[in-house]
C-alpha cells in the first residue's frame, strides 16, 4: 500500500500556525497546518520531535483546540486524523476539545 493515498475527503490549502500541545499543556510544539479537511490535516514542524499517538493541536486564528491522533510523520511533516468522541453528531473538525 506503499504511497496509496487513503484520505476519505479532499484537503485544502490552509497555511495557518498553530500548536500541538501534550503532557498536559506542558509541552508545546510550534508548527503550521499546510492543509485540511474535514478529517484530517498536514503539519509541518518547526523542529523535527517525536510526538504522541494523541495531542491537541492549537490553531491560533480560530483560537481552538482539536484532538488529533498521528497517523504518520518524516522528519518535520506528519498527517494526523481529527478524532471523534462516542456518541457525538458533530464532525470531529468543527468540535474544539473542552
Amino acid at each position: 500500500m506503499s504511497g496509496q493515498n487513503l484520505r476519505t475527503a479532499v484537503r485544502m490549502p490552509k497555511y495557518l500556525g498553530a500548536k500541538i500541545e501534550f503532557n498536559n499543556r506542558q509541552s508545546l510544539i510550534d508548527c503550521l497546518v499546510r492543509n485540511q479537511s474535514r478529517d484530517g490535516a498536514l503539519l509541518d514542524i518547526q523542529t523535527p520531535v517525536d510526538l504522541p499517538d494523541i495531542f491537541d493541536l492549537y490553531i491560533n486564528k480560530n483560537d481552538q483546540h482539536y484532538r488529533c491522533a498521528l497517523v504518520w510523520k518524516r522528519s518535520r511533516i506528519a498527517g494526523v486524523k481529527f478524532r471523534s468522541e462516542p456518541g457525538s453528531k458533530r464532525p470531529p473538525y468543527l468540535r474544539p476539545v473542552a
